[in-house]
């Protein structure tokens, strides 16, 4: 009995480290398939979140319309400026500077029912009237006149002086030979072009000249004896 019970211990720690190293080469062989089917696993999470498309950003970036399919935005378009013709701007001057130099208390009164602004008050005295005034014509930038009136012991001049914005060119100072029957010519001279006028009577006399985009004149009138005081 002894001798048997020897021999089953004997076999007993035999076995066990067999039994041992075949539960550790089950559980390395368990470990090898679990990581195997996490790296499976994990290769088709990356091959998902490759291969599907951002829906979300696909259907936002296909609302936007393109920029063919975008209204174009309108431009108002106002009205087409029609410049006053050269010819009526240096009648309009004329007929205000001769009308309000000449001393008439009512000329002014035309002159800004005629659309005519009034500039600043000047006091020229006891012998000398002041007046001006300034309007905006379409095609040009800015007109203005300075008329006076001079009374002597027995004869009255008139005076009036003013410029026309014309950067345009669009007066031909040439034209004044047809506004009230002057009489005169033009000669060009330091970069600009210049003329005299007079009417046939010589009471009114006519200086202009053209140059850096103004027309600058002066008018001269012989308004005859002074009134009796």
């Amino acid at each position: 009995m002894r001798g048997t019970a020897v021999a089953l211990i004997a076999l007993a720690l035999v076995s066990v480290p067999v039994v041992a190293q075949d539960m550790s080469k089950s559980s390395s062989e368990e470990a090898v398939t679990l990581s195997s089917s996490e790296a499976s696993s994990s290769t088709e999470t990356a091959s998902s979140s490759v291969d599907s498309p951002d829906m979300s950003r696909s259907s936002a970036t296909s609302s936007e319309p393109s920029s063919d399919e975008l209204p174009s935005e309108a431009v108002p378009v106002g009205p087409e400026i029609v410049p006053v013709p050269a010819l009526e701007m240096l009648q309009t001057v004329f007929d205000v500077c001769v009308d309000v130099a000449s001393g008439d208390p009512e000329a002014l009164d035309r002159a800004w029912g005629a659309g005519w602004q009034p500039g600043d008050e000047e006091y020229g005295g006891p012998f000398r009237s002041i007046h001006s005034g300034y309007r905006d014509f379409d095609g040009y930038e800015g007109t203005s006149f300075r008329a006076l009136t001079d009374s002597f012991p027995t004869q009255r001049l008139g005076y009036c002086s003013g410029s026309i914005g014309d950067s345009a060119e669009r007066i031909d100072l040439n034209l004044f030979a047809s506004v009230a029957g002057l009489v005169g010519k033009t000669i060009a001279a330091e970069g600009g072009i210049y003329g005299a006028w007079e009417t046939r009577d010589h009471r009114v006399m006519v200086f202009a000249g053209h140059a850096e985009g103004y027309v600058d004149y002066e008018i001269n009138i012989l308004l005859g004896p002074a009134p009796a005081p």
